[in-house]
């Protein structure tokens, strides 16, 4: 999920996610209210890669950002319990919104999809699912 406030982050995530047997990261900038959260089955999947992305810090080739925007992505990837040599990276953002802002949106997007594909190269059969928006994605092993 992304737009997660940080105080409903803690304690009403956490203690949902305690409760339903769900681990999980989240992230979000500094100067944000809200973050990216992404959760799953405790009993499923073991994390064992995570990358935070902060879009600001980021040339995409020679270009860099044309406005300091707070934009951030989460990278994970997760191994499966069930089946060995399986797993799934998942990484999920919040763009940058305004109307006037598509350069920066289609930059940051752009600046995504190349991370993903490098923080994926560790373990390259694994699928790649990319989250941004009010998705929700469940996927078994």
């Amino acid at each position: 999920m992304q737009e997660v406030d940080r105080e409903q982050y803690h304690p009403f995530f956490v203690n949902l996610m305690q409760t339903c047997n769900y681990d999980h990261v989240f992230l979000a900038a500094k100067r944000k209210r809200q973050g990216l959260l992404i959760t799953w089955k405790k009993d499923k999947y073991e994390l064992v890669h995570r990358k935070n992305v902060y879009y600001d810090l980021l040339d995409a080739g020679n270009v860099g950002p044309t406005l300091w925007t707070g934009n951030i992505a989460l990278l994970v990837g997760l191994k499966c319990l069930e089946q060995e040599g399986r797993g799934i990276w998942i990484s999920n953002t919040h763009l940058f919104w305004h109307p006037r802002g598509s350069y920066e949106r289609m930059r940051q997007a752009g600046l995504l999809v190349s991370e993903t594909t490098e923080f994926s190269k560790a373990k390259q059969a694994w699928p790649i699912l990319i989250c941004g928006g009010m998705s929700l994605t469940f996927v078994s092993c």
